[in-house]
Protein backbone atom coordinates (compact mmCIF):
# COMPACT_ATOMS: atom_id res chain seq x y z
CA UNK A 1 0.00 0.00 0.00
CA UNK A 2 1.23 3.47 -1.08
CA UNK A 3 2.27 5.41 1.94
CA UNK A 4 -0.35 8.97 2.32
CA UNK A 5 1.77 12.15 3.01
CA UNK A 6 0.49 13.27 6.37
CA UNK A 7 -0.42 16.87 5.50
CA UNK A 8 -1.48 17.92 1.94
CA UNK A 9 -0.31 21.48 0.71
CA UNK A 10 -4.18 22.84 1.85
CA UNK A 11 -3.90 20.88 5.30
CA UNK A 12 -0.28 22.02 6.02
CA UNK A 13 -1.04 25.67 5.17
CA UNK A 14 -4.51 26.00 7.53
CA UNK A 15 -2.36 24.35 10.10
CA UNK A 16 0.11 27.03 9.84
CA UNK A 17 -2.43 29.46 10.01
CA UNK A 18 -4.05 28.31 13.11
CA UNK A 19 -0.23 28.08 14.86
CA UNK A 20 0.74 31.53 13.27
CA UNK A 21 -1.46 33.90 13.35
CA UNK A 22 -4.19 35.16 15.70
CA UNK A 23 -7.02 34.67 13.03
CA UNK A 24 -10.38 33.56 13.26
CA UNK A 25 -10.64 30.61 10.74
CA UNK A 26 -13.19 29.58 8.30
CA UNK A 27 -12.09 26.11 6.37
CA UNK A 28 -14.61 25.27 3.02
CA UNK A 29 -13.90 21.22 3.21
CA UNK A 30 -14.90 19.20 0.35
CA UNK A 31 -15.96 15.63 0.63
CA UNK A 32 -13.07 13.43 1.75
CA UNK A 33 -10.38 15.75 2.39
CA UNK A 34 -9.92 15.25 6.15
CA UNK A 35 -11.62 17.84 7.98
CA UNK A 36 -11.66 15.88 11.35
CA UNK A 37 -8.24 15.31 11.22
CA UNK A 38 -7.59 18.97 10.80
CA UNK A 39 -9.70 19.82 13.40
CA UNK A 40 -8.21 17.68 16.41
CA UNK A 41 -4.66 18.55 14.92
CA UNK A 42 -5.44 22.19 15.88
CA UNK A 43 -7.18 21.27 18.81
CA UNK A 44 -3.92 19.70 20.20
CA UNK A 45 -2.01 23.09 19.57
CA UNK A 46 -4.02 24.48 21.73
CA UNK A 47 -2.59 25.00 25.61
CA UNK A 48 -5.85 26.19 27.07
CA UNK A 49 -9.24 24.26 26.70
CA UNK A 50 -11.03 24.12 23.76
CA UNK A 51 -14.71 23.38 22.61
CA UNK A 52 -15.90 21.44 19.58
CA UNK A 53 -19.28 21.82 18.59
CA UNK A 54 -20.08 19.19 16.56
CA UNK A 55 -23.49 18.14 14.27
CA UNK A 56 -24.09 14.92 16.01
CA UNK A 57 -23.70 12.96 19.35
CA UNK A 58 -21.52 9.81 17.32
CA UNK A 59 -18.97 12.84 15.88
CA UNK A 60 -18.13 13.80 19.31
CA UNK A 61 -17.57 10.47 20.48
CA UNK A 62 -15.39 10.44 17.46
CA UNK A 63 -13.31 13.06 18.62
CA UNK A 64 -13.29 12.86 21.96
CA UNK A 65 -11.64 9.19 21.21
CA UNK A 66 -9.53 10.71 18.67
CA UNK A 67 -7.91 13.93 21.11
CA UNK A 68 -7.72 10.66 23.92
CA UNK A 69 -9.37 10.16 27.29
CA UNK A 70 -7.30 12.49 29.21
CA UNK A 71 -7.16 15.25 26.72
CA UNK A 72 -8.41 19.41 28.44
CA UNK A 73 -10.66 19.60 25.32
CA UNK A 74 -14.67 18.94 25.12
CA UNK A 75 -16.38 17.99 22.32
CA UNK A 76 -20.33 18.28 22.13
CA UNK A 77 -23.46 19.07 20.46
CA UNK A 78 -25.17 22.77 20.23
CA UNK A 79 -28.74 20.82 21.67
CA UNK A 80 -26.38 18.82 24.52
CA UNK A 81 -24.98 22.62 25.02
CA UNK A 82 -28.40 24.53 24.89
CA UNK A 83 -29.80 21.82 27.57
CA UNK A 84 -27.18 22.35 30.07
CA UNK A 85 -27.86 26.01 30.22
CA UNK A 86 -31.52 25.59 30.05
CA UNK A 87 -31.50 22.95 33.70
CA UNK A 88 -29.48 25.27 35.01
CA UNK A 89 -31.39 27.93 34.47
CA UNK A 90 -34.66 26.04 36.01
CA UNK A 91 -32.64 24.97 39.03
CA UNK A 92 -31.89 28.35 39.69
CA UNK A 93 -35.34 29.04 39.95
CA UNK A 94 -36.70 25.73 41.45
CA UNK A 95 -38.45 25.23 38.15
CA UNK A 96 -38.89 21.15 37.64
CA UNK A 97 -37.83 20.26 33.98
CA UNK A 98 -40.21 18.13 31.94
CA UNK A 99 -38.66 15.63 29.62
CA UNK A 100 -38.05 17.18 26.24
CA UNK A 101 -41.10 17.47 23.92
CA UNK A 102 -40.97 17.65 20.25
CA UNK A 103 -45.13 18.22 20.09
CA UNK A 104 -45.16 21.10 22.35
CA UNK A 105 -45.73 23.95 19.48
CA UNK A 106 -47.70 21.67 18.29
CA UNK A 107 -50.13 20.91 20.95
CA UNK A 108 -50.01 25.17 22.19
CA UNK A 109 -51.13 25.71 18.71
CA UNK A 110 -53.68 23.01 18.99
CA UNK A 111 -54.96 24.36 22.26
CA UNK A 112 -55.42 28.19 20.88
CA UNK A 113 -57.20 26.68 17.24
CA UNK A 114 -59.86 24.88 20.05
CA UNK A 115 -59.98 28.15 22.15
CA UNK A 116 -60.84 30.33 19.33
CA UNK A 117 -63.45 28.04 18.56
CA UNK A 118 -61.92 27.79 14.65
CA UNK A 119 -62.57 24.79 12.66
CA UNK A 120 -59.08 23.61 11.89
CA UNK A 121 -57.54 20.62 10.29
CA UNK A 122 -54.15 18.71 11.29
CA UNK A 123 -52.13 20.46 8.68
CA UNK A 124 -53.22 24.21 10.07
CA UNK A 125 -51.35 22.80 12.94
CA UNK A 126 -48.12 21.64 11.25
CA UNK A 127 -47.81 25.13 9.04
CA UNK A 128 -47.72 26.88 12.45
CA UNK A 129 -45.65 24.54 14.40
CA UNK A 130 -43.61 24.57 11.06
CA UNK A 131 -43.44 28.86 11.00
CA UNK A 132 -42.90 28.31 14.46
CA UNK A 133 -39.81 26.47 14.41
CA UNK A 134 -38.45 28.82 11.39
CA UNK A 135 -38.84 32.18 13.77
CA UNK A 136 -36.64 30.36 16.43
CA UNK A 137 -34.13 28.77 14.02
CA UNK A 138 -33.72 31.82 12.06
CA UNK A 139 -34.42 34.75 15.43
CA UNK A 140 -36.79 36.20 13.92
CA UNK A 141 -38.79 39.08 15.93
CA UNK A 142 -42.05 37.02 15.95
CA UNK A 143 -43.88 40.37 17.17
CA UNK A 144 -43.22 42.20 13.36
CA UNK A 145 -45.41 40.25 10.39
CA UNK A 146 -43.37 41.91 8.02
CA UNK A 147 -40.10 40.19 9.68
CA UNK A 148 -42.14 36.94 9.90
CA UNK A 149 -43.57 36.66 6.37
CA UNK A 150 -40.04 37.67 4.95
CA UNK A 151 -38.47 35.06 6.57
CA UNK A 152 -41.15 32.25 5.35
CA UNK A 153 -41.05 33.48 1.73
CA UNK A 154 -37.24 33.16 1.74
CA UNK A 155 -38.00 29.53 3.03
CA UNK A 156 -40.93 28.56 0.75
CA UNK A 157 -43.94 29.19 2.89
CA UNK A 158 -46.53 31.63 2.17
CA UNK A 159 -48.39 32.93 4.94
CA UNK A 160 -51.79 34.52 3.52
CA UNK A 161 -54.32 34.76 6.33
CA UNK A 162 -53.08 37.16 9.08
CA UNK A 163 -55.10 34.76 11.36
CA UNK A 164 -52.19 32.40 11.46
CA UNK A 165 -49.92 35.10 11.85
CA UNK A 166 -52.06 35.82 15.48
CA UNK A 167 -52.00 32.38 16.14
CA UNK A 168 -47.89 31.94 15.86
CA UNK A 169 -47.49 35.20 17.99
CA UNK A 170 -49.62 33.46 20.79
CA UNK A 171 -48.08 30.08 20.60
CA UNK A 172 -44.85 31.84 20.99
CA UNK A 173 -45.57 33.63 23.92
CA UNK A 174 -47.21 30.55 25.93
CA UNK A 175 -44.31 28.73 24.47
CA UNK A 176 -41.84 30.93 26.49
CA UNK A 177 -44.51 30.85 29.62
CA UNK A 178 -44.50 27.53 29.55
CA UNK A 179 -40.41 26.97 29.51
CA UNK A 180 -40.33 29.67 32.45
CA UNK A 181 -42.91 28.55 34.01
CA UNK A 182 -43.10 24.34 33.55
CA UNK A 183 -39.75 23.72 32.27
CA UNK A 184 -41.78 22.94 28.94
CA UNK A 185 -39.06 22.73 26.14
CA UNK A 186 -39.17 21.30 22.52
CA UNK A 187 -35.37 20.92 20.78
CA UNK A 188 -35.63 24.29 19.24
CA UNK A 189 -36.04 25.87 22.59
CA UNK A 190 -32.74 24.20 23.73
CA UNK A 191 -30.91 26.48 20.85
CA UNK A 192 -33.48 29.48 21.07
CA UNK A 193 -33.67 30.69 24.15
CA UNK A 194 -30.48 30.21 26.09
CA UNK A 195 -30.04 33.01 23.18
CA UNK A 196 -33.01 35.18 23.97
CA UNK A 197 -32.55 34.85 27.44
CA UNK A 198 -29.16 35.61 27.67
CA UNK A 199 -28.32 32.83 29.34
CA UNK A 200 -24.98 32.82 30.53
CA UNK A 201 -22.53 29.35 30.51
CA UNK A 202 -20.39 29.10 33.63
CA UNK A 203 -17.70 27.86 31.33
CA UNK A 204 -16.23 29.52 28.65
CA UNK A 205 -13.55 28.41 26.20
CA UNK A 206 -10.95 30.11 24.60
CA UNK A 207 -11.14 28.34 21.77
CA UNK A 208 -14.39 27.42 19.69
CA UNK A 209 -13.99 24.39 16.44
CA UNK A 210 -17.76 24.34 14.72
CA UNK A 211 -17.82 21.35 12.39
CA UNK A 212 -20.54 21.18 9.47
CA UNK A 213 -21.05 25.45 9.57
CA UNK A 214 -23.17 24.97 6.65
CA UNK A 215 -26.12 23.20 8.30
CA UNK A 216 -25.90 25.80 11.19
CA UNK A 217 -29.24 28.40 12.02
CA UNK A 218 -28.82 31.42 12.81
CA UNK A 219 -29.83 30.86 16.45
CA UNK A 220 -27.39 27.54 16.39
CA UNK A 221 -24.05 29.77 15.49
CA UNK A 222 -24.96 32.78 18.09
CA UNK A 223 -25.56 29.56 20.79
CA UNK A 224 -22.20 27.97 19.92
CA UNK A 225 -20.24 31.53 20.49
CA UNK A 226 -22.06 32.20 23.67
CA UNK A 227 -18.84 29.41 24.69
CA UNK A 228 -16.38 31.91 23.38
CA UNK A 229 -14.27 33.46 25.83
CA UNK A 230 -13.80 37.43 25.32
CA UNK A 231 -10.73 37.63 23.00
CA UNK A 232 -11.38 33.82 22.34
CA UNK A 233 -10.61 32.14 19.00
CA UNK A 234 -12.57 30.10 16.22
CA UNK A 235 -12.33 27.69 13.26
CA UNK A 236 -15.34 27.01 11.66
CA UNK A 237 -15.39 24.08 8.86
CA UNK A 238 -17.84 23.09 6.65
CA UNK A 239 -18.74 22.05 2.99
CA UNK A 240 -20.94 24.62 1.23
CA UNK A 241 -22.23 21.83 -1.07
CA UNK A 242 -23.19 19.47 1.79
CA UNK A 243 -26.07 21.91 2.83
CA UNK A 244 -28.94 19.88 2.94
CA UNK A 245 -30.88 20.77 6.17
CA UNK A 246 -32.38 23.97 4.50
CA UNK A 247 -35.36 22.19 5.95
CA UNK A 248 -34.59 22.30 9.61
CA UNK A 249 -34.14 26.07 9.69
CA UNK A 250 -30.39 25.85 8.54
CA UNK A 251 -29.19 29.73 7.39
CA UNK A 252 -29.40 29.11 3.43
CA UNK A 253 -25.60 30.57 3.08
CA UNK A 254 -24.86 29.76 6.72
CA UNK A 255 -20.85 29.53 5.66
CA UNK A 256 -20.50 32.99 4.17
CA UNK A 257 -22.90 34.34 7.47
CA UNK A 258 -20.31 32.56 9.45
CA UNK A 259 -17.20 34.06 7.73
CA UNK A 260 -18.81 37.73 7.98
CA UNK A 261 -19.87 37.61 11.32
CA UNK A 262 -16.60 36.76 12.42
CA UNK A 263 -14.46 38.67 10.27
CA UNK A 264 -12.79 35.75 9.47
CA UNK A 265 -10.20 34.10 7.10
CA UNK A 266 -11.08 31.57 4.33
CA UNK A 267 -9.16 28.45 3.41
CA UNK A 268 -9.81 25.72 1.67
CA UNK A 269 -9.25 21.95 1.42
CA UNK A 270 -10.46 20.97 -2.42
CA UNK A 271 -8.31 17.25 -2.42
CA UNK A 272 -9.60 14.27 -1.22
CA UNK A 273 -7.82 11.47 0.54
CA UNK A 274 -10.97 9.88 0.31
CA UNK A 275 -10.96 8.24 -3.56
CA UNK A 276 -8.97 9.04 -6.69
CA UNK A 277 -9.28 11.76 -9.79
CA UNK A 278 -11.98 9.88 -12.04
CA UNK A 279 -14.22 9.44 -8.91
CA UNK A 280 -13.75 13.14 -8.08
CA UNK A 281 -14.30 13.48 -11.77
CA UNK A 282 -18.00 12.23 -11.28
CA UNK A 283 -18.56 14.92 -8.50
CA UNK A 284 -16.90 18.38 -10.39
CA UNK A 285 -19.83 18.27 -12.28
CA UNK A 286 -21.16 20.45 -8.66
CA UNK A 287 -18.11 21.00 -7.12
CA UNK A 288 -15.51 21.84 -9.90
CA UNK A 289 -12.45 22.52 -8.12
CA UNK A 290 -13.04 18.84 -5.84
CA UNK A 291 -9.73 16.36 -7.05
CA UNK A 292 -8.97 13.05 -5.37
CA UNK A 293 -5.75 12.24 -4.49
CA UNK A 294 -5.95 8.22 -2.44
CA UNK A 295 -3.25 6.72 -4.38
CA UNK A 296 -4.58 3.21 -2.42
CA UNK A 297 -8.13 3.87 -4.64
CA UNK A 298 -8.90 1.59 -7.09
CA UNK A 299 -10.54 4.77 -8.60
CA UNK A 300 -13.08 3.00 -10.65
CA UNK A 301 -16.40 4.34 -11.82
CA UNK A 302 -18.35 1.35 -13.37
CA UNK A 303 -21.58 1.65 -15.23
CA UNK A 304 -23.48 -1.44 -14.82
CA UNK A 305 -26.51 -3.53 -15.27
CA UNK A 306 -28.60 -4.79 -12.17
CA UNK A 307 -26.69 -5.14 -8.83
CA UNK A 308 -23.95 -7.72 -8.41
CA UNK A 309 -24.58 -11.21 -7.45
CA UNK A 310 -22.13 -10.71 -4.81
CA UNK A 311 -20.53 -7.72 -2.84
CA UNK A 312 -17.48 -6.98 -1.71
CA UNK A 313 -16.79 -6.05 2.15
CA UNK A 314 -17.97 -2.46 3.05
CA UNK A 315 -20.17 -1.47 0.07
CA UNK A 316 -23.34 0.40 0.62
CA UNK A 317 -26.53 0.85 -1.88
CA UNK A 318 -27.43 4.38 -1.73
CA UNK A 319 -30.95 5.70 -3.44
CA UNK A 320 -32.87 9.47 -3.53
CA UNK A 321 -35.80 7.62 -2.19
CA UNK A 322 -36.61 4.51 0.00
CA UNK A 323 -38.73 2.61 -2.36
CA UNK A 324 -35.61 1.44 -4.47
CA UNK A 325 -33.88 0.49 -1.55
CA UNK A 326 -36.77 -1.63 -0.37
CA UNK A 327 -36.99 -2.95 -4.23
CA UNK A 328 -33.29 -4.15 -4.35
CA UNK A 329 -33.07 -5.52 -0.80
CA UNK A 330 -36.03 -8.07 -1.78
CA UNK A 331 -34.43 -8.90 -5.64
CA UNK A 332 -31.40 -9.98 -2.96
CA UNK A 333 -33.23 -11.93 -0.59
CA UNK A 334 -34.71 -13.73 -3.09
CA UNK A 335 -30.95 -15.02 -3.96
CA UNK A 336 -29.78 -15.17 -0.78
CA UNK A 337 -27.92 -12.54 -0.65
CA UNK A 338 -28.08 -11.02 3.03
CA UNK A 339 -27.87 -6.94 3.05
CA UNK A 340 -28.58 -4.24 6.42
CA UNK A 341 -31.69 -2.15 5.95
CA UNK A 342 -32.35 -0.52 9.16
CA UNK A 343 -35.54 1.41 9.11
CA UNK A 344 -37.87 0.17 11.83
CA UNK A 345 -40.25 2.88 11.08
CA UNK A 346 -40.24 2.41 7.62
CA UNK A 347 -41.43 -1.39 8.22
CA UNK A 348 -43.88 -0.49 10.66
CA UNK A 349 -45.72 1.29 8.05
CA UNK A 350 -45.11 -1.34 5.18
CA UNK A 351 -46.72 -3.60 7.83
CA UNK A 352 -49.59 -1.45 8.83
CA UNK A 353 -51.05 -0.17 5.43
CA UNK A 354 -50.33 -3.58 3.57
CA UNK A 355 -52.71 -5.39 6.30
CA UNK A 356 -54.83 -2.20 5.73
CA UNK A 357 -55.22 -3.20 2.05
CA UNK A 358 -55.57 -6.93 2.59
CA UNK A 359 -58.21 -6.52 5.21
CA UNK A 360 -60.47 -4.32 3.06
CA UNK A 361 -62.19 -7.21 1.11
CA UNK A 362 -61.93 -10.39 -0.75
CA UNK A 363 -59.68 -10.48 -3.79
CA UNK A 364 -57.20 -12.67 -5.25
CA UNK A 365 -53.21 -12.04 -4.86
CA UNK A 366 -53.26 -10.97 -8.09
CA UNK A 367 -55.33 -8.16 -7.68
CA UNK A 368 -53.89 -7.02 -5.63
CA UNK A 369 -51.93 -4.38 -7.49
CA UNK A 370 -55.30 -2.63 -8.13
CA UNK A 371 -56.59 -2.69 -4.30
CA UNK A 372 -53.38 -1.28 -3.35
CA UNK A 373 -54.07 1.74 -6.05
CA UNK A 374 -57.58 2.11 -5.10
CA UNK A 375 -56.58 2.43 -1.27
CA UNK A 376 -54.14 4.74 -1.76
CA UNK A 377 -56.39 7.21 -3.61
CA UNK A 378 -59.28 6.63 -0.88
CA UNK A 379 -56.66 7.91 1.63
CA UNK A 380 -55.05 10.76 -0.06
CA UNK A 381 -58.83 11.76 -0.47
CA UNK A 382 -59.48 11.32 2.88
CA UNK A 383 -56.16 12.58 4.02
CA UNK A 384 -56.54 16.26 2.53
CA UNK A 385 -60.09 16.51 3.51
CA UNK A 386 -59.67 15.89 7.05
CA UNK A 387 -56.85 18.53 6.78
CA UNK A 388 -53.70 16.18 7.66
CA UNK A 389 -50.52 17.08 7.90
CA UNK A 390 -48.39 17.17 4.92
CA UNK A 391 -45.20 15.41 6.46
CA UNK A 392 -47.74 12.31 7.33
CA UNK A 393 -49.22 12.35 3.62
CA UNK A 394 -45.34 11.92 2.65
CA UNK A 395 -44.87 9.11 4.37
CA UNK A 396 -48.31 7.68 3.36
CA UNK A 397 -46.80 7.91 -0.46
CA UNK A 398 -43.20 6.74 0.69
CA UNK A 399 -44.84 3.63 2.11
CA UNK A 400 -47.66 2.92 -0.58
CA UNK A 401 -44.51 3.52 -3.11
CA UNK A 402 -42.54 0.94 -1.46
CA UNK A 403 -45.06 -1.56 -0.91
CA UNK A 404 -46.05 -0.91 -4.79
CA UNK A 405 -42.20 -1.93 -5.71
CA UNK A 406 -42.29 -4.95 -3.03
CA UNK A 407 -44.88 -6.53 -4.57
CA UNK A 408 -43.14 -6.04 -7.91
CA UNK A 409 -40.53 -7.51 -7.10
CA UNK A 410 -41.58 -10.15 -4.14
CA UNK A 411 -43.20 -12.85 -6.58
CA UNK A 412 -44.90 -13.84 -3.74
CA UNK A 413 -47.45 -16.63 -3.94
CA UNK A 414 -49.83 -14.52 -1.26
CA UNK A 415 -49.83 -11.81 1.54
CA UNK A 416 -48.36 -14.02 3.55
CA UNK A 417 -45.59 -15.09 1.73
CA UNK A 418 -45.25 -11.38 0.75
CA UNK A 419 -45.28 -9.70 4.49
CA UNK A 420 -42.98 -12.40 5.30
CA UNK A 421 -40.52 -11.51 2.55
CA UNK A 422 -40.80 -7.74 4.03
CA UNK A 423 -40.09 -9.03 7.40
CA UNK A 424 -36.77 -10.47 6.27
CA UNK A 425 -35.48 -8.22 4.63
CA UNK A 426 -35.78 -5.57 7.49
CA UNK A 427 -33.91 -7.82 9.96
CA UNK A 428 -30.58 -8.78 8.14
CA UNK A 429 -26.94 -7.60 9.95
CA UNK A 430 -24.46 -8.40 7.39
CA UNK A 431 -24.00 -7.75 3.95
CA UNK A 432 -24.60 -4.48 1.79
CA UNK A 433 -25.74 -1.14 3.88
CA UNK A 434 -28.76 0.07 2.26
CA UNK A 435 -29.37 3.72 2.88
CA UNK A 436 -30.79 7.15 1.43
CA UNK A 437 -28.53 9.86 0.00
CA UNK A 438 -29.57 12.06 2.57
CA UNK A 439 -28.92 9.56 5.77
CA UNK A 440 -25.71 8.48 3.80
CA UNK A 441 -24.41 12.15 4.82
CA UNK A 442 -21.09 11.80 7.22
CA UNK A 443 -20.64 7.61 6.31
CA UNK A 444 -18.29 6.44 3.48
CA UNK A 445 -17.88 2.84 2.28
CA UNK A 446 -15.36 1.12 -0.38
CA UNK A 447 -17.81 0.15 -2.66
CA UNK A 448 -20.73 2.59 -3.23
CA UNK A 449 -23.65 1.64 -5.62
CA UNK A 450 -26.32 4.39 -6.91
CA UNK A 451 -29.60 3.35 -8.26
CA UNK A 452 -32.08 5.01 -9.86
CA UNK A 453 -29.48 7.97 -10.35
CA UNK A 454 -32.07 9.75 -12.50
CA UNK A 455 -34.12 10.60 -8.95
CA UNK A 456 -31.13 12.02 -8.17
CA UNK A 457 -30.99 14.96 -10.68
CA UNK A 458 -34.75 15.49 -10.66
CA UNK A 459 -36.28 18.72 -9.24
CA UNK A 460 -39.94 19.03 -7.88
CA UNK A 461 -41.96 22.05 -10.62
CA UNK A 462 -42.61 23.95 -7.20
CA UNK A 463 -38.93 24.23 -5.93
CA UNK A 464 -37.00 27.99 -5.51
CA UNK A 465 -33.43 27.98 -6.05
CA UNK A 466 -32.56 27.22 -2.89
CA UNK A 467 -34.65 23.99 -3.21
CA UNK A 468 -32.68 23.20 -6.42
CA UNK A 469 -29.15 23.68 -4.87
CA UNK A 470 -30.40 21.65 -1.96
CA UNK A 471 -31.03 18.72 -4.52
CA UNK A 472 -27.77 19.01 -5.89
CA UNK A 473 -26.30 18.92 -2.62
CA UNK A 474 -27.40 15.36 -1.93
CA UNK A 475 -26.86 14.29 -5.45
CA UNK A 476 -22.90 15.53 -4.41
CA UNK A 477 -23.30 13.85 -0.79
CA UNK A 478 -23.95 10.60 -2.20
CA UNK A 479 -21.69 10.80 -5.03
CA UNK A 480 -18.59 11.19 -2.92
CA UNK A 481 -19.63 8.40 -0.22
CA UNK A 482 -16.81 5.44 -2.00
CA UNK A 483 -13.47 5.41 -1.48
CA UNK A 484 -12.67 2.75 -4.47
CA UNK A 485 -15.66 1.84 -6.65
CA UNK A 486 -18.49 3.94 -7.68
CA UNK A 487 -21.25 2.24 -9.48
CA UNK A 488 -24.19 3.49 -11.25
CA UNK A 489 -26.39 0.93 -11.48
CA UNK A 490 -28.96 0.85 -14.42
Amino acid sequence: MQQINQWSDEQHIILEAWRGTTDNIVVGSNAGTGKTTVIVECMNMCQQPALYVVFMRNAANEAISRLGEDTIHTANTLNTLGSQLLKAYWAERGVRARPYDAEKYEKIVKSILEARGKLFLERDIEFCARVLSLVRSTLTDYTDWDDVHTICELYGISIEDASTYEVVQEAMEQGRDSLLNRGWADFDDQIYYPIVLDMQPKCLYPYVFIDEVQDLSEAKFQLAMKFLAPGGRVMAVGDRKQSVMLFAGAHPRAFDMIKQQLRAVEYEMTESRRFGPRIAAEAQQIVPRLTGRNPNSRDQVVTRVGLPQSFEPNSAIIARSNAPLVAAAIEMHKRGQPCVLKNPELQKRINKYAWGIIKRSNFTWDEFPQHLAAYRDWCLDKMYADGIREKTIEAFRDCIDCIERAYQVADARDEKEFLKIVSAIFEQNDGPFLTTAHASKGGQWDHVYLIEYAEFERYRAEDNDYAREQTDNVRYVALTRPRQTLNYVL
